[in-house]
């Protein structure tokens, strides 16, 4: 991984550590530190791998850039060709340096898809805002037939029930919840069986996260 230069991350983190506003607002002052950068891609590196983690105190308000309008226009224009973009390059497994570089071009070629300076600051904007962003480069997983997956599953139907029992069970802290699936995934006997447990917990999370957020639009409805 590339080294980032000090000066930009003083400045980037100065901002973000004391500014509050609208993040497409935020997004355009981030835009034009980059723009004059030597080695812009290296600093959209840093910001997209940083910015979520930086706390701020909210002292200062971000000036302007967006009114609500344009944003819902770009937004129909323009985010799903973003969202294409991110899913491209991380089909093609790059290096984590190359695929910021990628996007860095993909935003500011001449030949851009963006061709003003907010369209420029919207896309980066959403590429902040995918939470596919920051990128990892992965190696690839164990892949299995169908049929062996459910065959496990089956084998393992009562380690299965206790799972799901587990999370959708309330808990005072989360780490109860994920040590109790952890030590029902560590029972299992082959890597094999603790990956199909975990695919199957995963599932049952994802449910779970789509019940309570219909549940919780019910409850805004009435």
């Amino acid at each position: 991984m590339r080294e980032f230069d000090k000066k930009f991350i003083d400045k980037c983190f100065a901002y973000l550590e004391c500014v509050k506003g609208e993040k497409y607002d935020i997004t355009a002052e981030i835009f034009k530190m980059i723009k004059e950068e030597k080695e812009p891609d290296s600093a959209l590196q840093y910001f997209l791998m940083n910015a979520n983690s930086i706390e701020s105190s909210e002292e200062k308000e971000a000036e302007i850039f967006f009114t609500v309008t344009e944003i819902n226009e770009y937004e129909k224009k323009f985010g799903k060709l973003v969202e294409g973009i991110i899913d491209k390059l991380i089909s093609q497994k790059l290096e984590e340096d190359e695929f910021y570089s990628q996007i860095w071009k993909r935003i500011e070629r001449p030949d851009s898809e963006f061709e003003t300076e907010k369209e420029k600051v919207f896309a980066l904007y959403k590429i902040w805002m995918n939470r596919k962003v920051p990128y990892f480069k992965l190696s690839d997983g164990m892949k299995m037939q169908n049929e062996k997956y459910k065959n496990i599953a089956t084998e393992k139907m009562m380690q299965v029930k206790k799972a799901s029992f587990i999370v959708n069970s309330e808990f005072e802290q989360r780490t109860e919840k994920s040590s109790l699936l952890l030590e029902l995934i560590e029972q299992c006997e082959s890597e094999e069986e603790k990956v199909v447990m975990l695919a199957l917990i995963l599932t049952m999370s994802e449910k779970r996260a789509v019940s309570d957020l219909l549940d919780m639009l019910k409850d805004k409805c009435k």
